[in-house]
């Protein structure tokens, strides 16, 4: 069964944007983006939607979402929102169905998988058991699946099928959208279809690296560690046959493995080690191929990072430009920048002074962090920021360091970083609750218009 990070392509009859929905979840809260994706889910789910392209998926919020159904391919506008530690958009402004679209196949990961990295994407675990028994409450509610060693939350939305249906007893597969519940990460299954009795495959391949579930066409940080055991494992039900392997790319003369073509017996699985020996400084990239007999993971691909003598990733070459602000409000800024040439980008922010602070080469920090005086406001692959906690009539300082590298082994350009100073304006009074009237007879459905109240 498929496992590989590389989604299925999508088509669409008409692109209203280029931006894809990777690109997008990298901009900061409070940025207008478009996407162009499919719907995964419909109206089982209540006034949300999932919406998936072959980079990502991120979901919609809105009552004005109702006539998208799954499977429609979809353009959407609105505001990148963060609802409980859910990246979504909210509220959609706007929406265009461009047709019927091609359903993703469901990304068969492990539990340790469901993560920020597949946030809101439609996955599959197979070989899973549910804790509970008996029947799901009636309404919405959590239950729990296992694999025998770790849990995973269900969340069981009451506007579906499954709500006080029997829960299934024994192995299964289950499907759903991975969501996330302040610092939990979730399975949403849409309907009982998605819920179904397991079945072993005859052949199932899947690679740990020092115990870390890899995903095929995923990437694992090797770090500066000299020695990653590699293990090879065999979820089916016949023997697995490792056909070769081979170690590609820039710097794979820095790489070995005594991986060699094998076979491994049905439910088990062999260790092996890959020795990694720098011989320069800075960054260093290669590709782990493993040929199988795996009839839909052939090869099974790992991209490796490492880090040379230096113990630092390479310093970018270039530092972020032109940053500046175009929308300045009493209590919001919102900020966008040209790229230096780098994987990521920091944003520095300061009140009343200009930002003499520079992060640390090595450590990493996040939204929210202070570096001396200066707070983090930003850091990401995008080139956008709106920073929180901007008051009225104040004078801020920001810089934009480029950097490589993450896991402790971040290099920062500290030279020419992008710079601005803005002022925020007055204080305004608020019109948020305009046309509000507590004497009328739909004040509650007024309300509940307005703040766009959350469901699930």
């Amino acid at each position: 069964m498929k496992k590989t990070l590389t989604l299925l392509l999508l088509t669409f009859s008409q692109f209203y944007f280029s931006q894809t929905i990777a690109e997008a979840r990298n901009q900061s809260i409070g940025q207008t983006v478009t996407i162009n994706g499919v719907a995964t889910n419909g109206g089982e789910l209540g006034a949300i939607r999932y919406i998936q392209d072959e980079t990502a998926a991120l979901p919609a919020y809105g009552n004005n979402l109702s006539s998208i159904q799954r499977g429609d391919s979809v353009s959407v506008t609105g505001v990148i929102f963060e609802f409980s530690g859910l990246l979504e958009l909210s509220p959609t402004t706007s929406y265009n169905i461009l047709g019927q679209g091609t359903m993703p196949e469901p990304l068969l990961i492990p539990i340790t998988s469901a993560n920020e990295d597949l946030e809101a994407q439609l996955v599959r675990f197979d070989n899973v058991s549910f804790v509970q028994s008996g029947f799901f409450s009636t309404g919405s509610s959590t239950v729990q699946i296992t694999d025998g060693t770790n849990v995973l939350d269900v969340r069981v939305n009451g506007s579906t099928n499954i709500d006080g249906s029997e829960i299934p007893s024994g192995a299964i597969s289950i499907v759903g959208l991975v969501g996330q519940f302040n610092a939990n990460y979730q399975l949403i299954p849409r309907d009982l279809e998605d819920i179904f009795p397991y079945v072993a495959p005859a052949k199932e391949i899947n690679i740990k690296m020092d115990g870390n579930d890899v995903l095929n066409n995923g990437t694992y940080v090797v770090g500066n560690s000299n020695t990653t055991t590699i293990t090879v494992e065999n979820t089916g039900s016949e023997p697995l046959n490792v056909t070769g392997v081979y170690l590609s790319g820039a710097n794979a003369a820095d790489f070995s493995t005594d991986l060699n073509p094998t076979t491994i017996a049905p439910l088990s699985s062999q260790d092996y080690t890959l020795d990694f020996s720098p011989s320069t400084i800075g960054s260093m990239f290669a590709t782990l191929v493993i040929d199988n007999d795996d009839s839909d993971e052939n090869p099974y691909v790992i991209n490796l990072q490492a880090f040379g003598t230096d113990n630092l990733a390479t310093e970018p070459e270039t530092n972020a430009e032109l940053l500046n602000f175009n929308n300045i409000q009493a209590y919001t800024l919102v900020g966008e920048f040209d790229a230096g040439a780098a994987e990521s980008h920091i944003v520095l922010w300061k009140n009343g002074s200009p930002v003499s602070e520079e992060p640390q080469d090595g450590i990493g920090y996040l939204r929210g962090d202070y570096i001396g005086d200066a707070k983090v406001a930003y850091v990401g692959s995008g080139t956008s920021l709106t920073p929180r906690g901007v008051i009225a009539n104040q004078d801020y300082y920001f810089k934009v360091f480029a950097f490589n590298g993450s896991e402790g082994f971040e290099n920062y350009r500290t030279s020419d970083p992008a710079e601005a100073q803005v002022t925020t304006l007055g204080a305004q009074i608020g019109d948020y609750y305009n046309g509000i009237s507590s004497a009328s007879s739909t004040l509650l459905a007024d309300l509940n218009a307005l703040i766009n109240p959350h469901n699930y």
